[in-house]
C-alpha cells in the first residue's frame, strides 16, 4: 500500500514539482530526506547542477531518481560520471546514452559486464569512432547489430564487419550503413 503523506509533505512535493526557482530546488536538495520530495527535486527541469550533485552525494534517492538525473539537462560531466559507477544497469544505461557522458566514461561503459549497457554505448551517436570500432568484436550479437547502425562508426569499422562478422543480420546491417555511407 502506497505510504500515505502528511500534508506538510504533500505542499513540499507539490513545491518540488511546480517551482522555478532554483534555490528552493537546492534548499530541498539539502535539507530534505523524504524521497518522495527529492523525487520531485530530481524530476524538475529547473533543478540546478548544485542540487543535482546534492542528491546524487545526500543516499537518500532510489535507482529511477539516478536516471532522472543522468537524463537532466542540468547533468555534468562529472556527475554522469560518478552515476556510471552506480551498481544498476538502468542508471549505467542513462549514462552510457547520454551525450553529455565523456569519452573515458563511454569507454569504461563499453567494457561493461552487461550487454545491455554496452548496447547503450553502441548505439550513442556522441560515440567516439575509436570506441565502436573496439565494440564491433563485441561478443553479443544486439551489440554488433547497434554498432552496424551507428552513424559515427568509422567506414573501416562497417567494412570489417560487412566482410568478416561471424552474424548475418550485422553483416547486412553493416553493407547497408556502408551504402549510405558511400551516397
Amino acid at each position: 500500500m502506497p505510504k500515505q503523506h502528511t500534508p506538510d509533505e504533500e505542499a513540499k512535493i507539490k513545491l518540488a514539482k511546480d517551482t522555478e526557482d532554483p534555490n528552493v530546488l537546492l534548499e530541498l536538495s539539502k535539507n530534505e530526506r523524504e524521497e518522495c520530495i527529492l523525487s520531485a527535486v530530481a524530476a524538475n527541469p529547473k533543478t540546478p547542477t548544485e542540487a543535482l550533485e546534492q542528491l546524487v552525494n545526500g543516499g537518500y534517492i532510489i535507482s529511477q531518481d539516478l536516471q532522472s538525473i543522468a537524463n537532466h539537462h542540468n547533468v555534468t560531466v562529472k556527475l554522469l560520471d560518478k552515476l556510471s559507477y552506480v551498481d544498476d544497469i538502468f542508471v549505467r544505461n542513462c549514462v552510457a546514452s547520454s551525450p553529455k557522458a565523456s569519452d573515458a566514461t563511454l569507454e569504461r561503459l563499453s567494457r561493461d559486464s552487461a550487454a545491455i549497457v554496452r548496447e547503450c554505448v553502441a548505439k550513442n551517436p556522441d560515440c567516439p569512432g575509436g570506441i565502436l570500432d573496439n565494440l564491433a568484436q563485441d561478443k553479443d550479437i544486439n551489440v554488433r547489430i547497434n554498432i552496424a547502425k551507428n552513424p559515427s562508426t568509422m567506414r573501416s569499422a562497417l567494412k570489417n564487419m560487412a566482410e568478416n562478422d561471424k552474424n548475418a543480420v550485422v553483416r547486412n546491417f553493416a553493407l547497408k550503413s556502408l551504402n549510405i555511407k558511400k551516397d
